[in-house]
């Protein structure tokens, strides 16, 4: 499947529309979109949270969707500002926790794990 139906599908399936988050990431974001790839997020600043648009000191790349093999790990190589900290949160945890991680330490162990 095509990591563009698969990024909607999964949005679907969390009660989101994935027109309405492609629009948003698209405004406000970054949006990769290859074949074999798919990637929205944008750069926020920890201490202000999420709902701050544009932060006057971001330091984290917030991934809203990645699909496709390590597009995170390779997200973090061509990302267009490299900064301290990349965050997600996984779609199947009901808590809605934000998952932070030092960039520089996932990417290590991410290349470790390739």
């Amino acid at each position: 499947m095509k990591p563009i139906y698969e990024a909607k599908r999964i949005a679907l399936e969390a009660g989101e529309s994935f027109e309405k988050n492609l629009t948003f990431y698209l405004e406000h974001g970054v949006v990769i979109s290859l074949p074999d790839r798919l990637l929205m997020g944008r750069a926020i600043q920890l201490e202000l949270g999420e709902d701050v648009l544009y932060p006057p000191k971001p330091n984290c790349w917030f991934v809203h969707c990645a699909v496709g093999d390590n597009s995170v790990t390779w997200f973090c190589d061509q990302a267009p500002v490299k900064l301290p900290y990349i965050a997600w949160r996984r779609s199947r945890d009901k808590s809605g926790r934000l998952r932070v991680y030092n960039t520089s330490a996932f990417e290590r162990l991410a290349r470790l794990l390739t």
